[in-house]
């Protein structure tokens, strides 16, 4: 994201009234937020498969009755 020269926040509900940031601060601020918004298919969630392969593992002497 290509900006010029430093510009003006106005971040009200923090208390504070403008903050200048300069183009280097947003393109870092605009990295970091792409990094943290990431494509989420890459990602799987194993925790279901883990924990049903552990009860497995412990066999019917530790299950709930």
């Amino acid at each position: 994201m290509a900006r010029g020269g430093a510009e003006a926040f106005h971040f009200p509900g923090l208390g504070m009234k403008k903050v200048a940031l300069n183009e280097r601060e947003i393109e870092m601020a605009t990295q970091f937020v792409e990094d943290l918004t990431g494509d989420p298919s890459k990602y799987r969630d194993t925790y279901r498969e883990d924990l049903l392969a552990r009860v497995k593992r412990q066999g019917p002497a530790h299950r709930a009755c």
